[in-house]
């Protein structure tokens, strides 16, 4: 019987702190994207690496217009 209960609370603990990791990540994630990404597709554009920048403008205008229709 005390097994089942550790076993219950070990389950519990294990899936609050994934959900925890999952959230962190997500915030992680989303800070890259905004703040470091226009960052590297302006230095492309800088350094004339536009035949890299110009895809990657295009797939971020792509998935905001993505975004958008969705909500």
């Amino acid at each position: 019987m005390i097994t089942a209960i550790i076993v219950l609370l070990t389950l519990a603990i294990f899936s609050n702190i994934l959900k925890i990791a999952f959230k962190a990540s997500w915030a992680i994630s989303k800070v890259i994207v905004t703040l470091i990404a226009p960052i590297v597709i302006i230095a492309l554009v800088v350094a004339g690496l536009v035949y890299v920048a110009v895809p990657l403008l295009i797939i971020a205008a792509v998935i905001g217009l993505v975004k958008t229709v969705v909500r």
